[in-house]
């Protein structure tokens, strides 16, 4: 499922597997060289997996995301969980452009009196 979101992925481990549904905990290990870049599709394959309905361990239901205590929710932005990645400098907001995530400069304008 995370595959066809994320070009770069190298693995998906699984850590845990309970039963109350079927609730896994796993790992996504992606290249490090390319934090920013992997953070752009992680955070766009999690919102966008939130909500549908997956098969596993021969249950079906529908996939819910909580990533360290954020849970991902219909309303959830793709910048809202880009952000619980990547920091953005101060002066930098979270922006998609051309269907990536970035850390972009805020423009603001100065007026000067004459």
């Amino acid at each position: 499922m995370l595959k066809g979101y994320l070009p770069n992925l190298i693995a998906v481990s699984i850590k845990t597997m309970r039963s109350g549904g079927v609730i896994v905990e796993v790992g996504v290990d992606v290249p490090s060289k390319s934090a920013q870049i992997s953070a752009s599709y992680l955070a766009v394959a999690l919102v966008n997996i939130t909500g549908q309905s997956t098969t596993l361990a021969g249950q079906t239901g529908t996939v819910g995301i909580t990533v360290d205590g954020m849970e991902i929710l219909s309303n959830t932005t793709y910048c809202d969980v880009f952000s619980h990645y990547v920091t953005c400098d101060d002066n930098e907001v979270c922006k998609v452009e051309n269907g990536k995530l970035k850390c972009r400069l805020v423009m603001s304008t100065v007026y000067v009196k004459s």
